[in-house]
């Protein structure tokens, strides 16, 4: 089911109406600008996306209600046992190496969301939530 609001944060929100946007925004993320994408939608779901000196970085958090949430790393199908780190401007995330992602995935993973608030099946979503609820 396709959200009736979305905003992308960047250095400023900005509404997306378009996949059309999505593409310009996407095609803007580099290592060198110092931006992290996060397409949210009405319920706070989102996805996000860092550059990094490798590839790309997705994430993915859905909302469950009484302030709990489950957050996903985003990769392909295909898994690896190797640890990678990528740097970008979150500083250098430690990642398995099939969550290092090309542009047109993150392309692809963004309009999924756009349209459907979900991610697309042909990904991996490895649960990270433990990462964001541990005190």
């Amino acid at each position: 089911m396709k959200a009736t609001h979305y905003k992308l944060t960047t250095p400023q929100d900005v509404d997306v109406t378009t996949l059309a946007d999505i593409e310009r925004l996407v095609a803007a993320l580099d290592p060198s600008n110092n931006a992290i994408l996060i397409l949210e939608n009405q319920n706070s779901d989102y996805i996000q996306c860092m550059a990094g000196d490798k590839g790309y970085v997705a994430e993915a958090r859905f909302q469950l209600g009484d302030g709990k949430f489950k957050h996903f790393r985003i990769g392909y199908q295909e898994t690896s046992k190797v640890w990678e780190e990528v740097n970008g401007m979150a500083g250098p995330i430690r990642l398995l190496g099939h969550e290092i992602l090309k542009r047109h995935d993150v392309e692809k993973l963004f309009k999924f969301f756009f349209e459907k608030s979900e991610i697309e099946s042909g990904y991996n979503k490895r649960n990270i939530t433990k990462i964001f609820t541990q005190g």
